[in-house]
């Protein structure tokens, strides 16, 4: 899994995805959708996407 930022209409959306294998191509899933972040600030989302790794388990990502 890992964060995706997409811009859409001008507006930017935080999103959870993970790449999984079908018929032998790779897809990508939304598994969490957070909606429009430009009303977080960028300490909120760095801790929210932390956090989320953590439970998850996850060591390491690309910030």
């Amino acid at each position: 899994m890992y964060p995706k930022i997409s811009k859409v209409k001008g507006k930017r959306y935080l999103r959870i995805m993970e790449s999984k294998r079908e018929n032998g191509k790779v897809k990508q899933h939304t598994v969490i959708n957070f909606g429009n972040i430009d009303k977080y600030s960028k300490k909120d989302i760095t801790k929210l996407v932390d956090s989320l790794f953590k439970i998850f388990e996850i060591d390491e990502y690309e910030k």
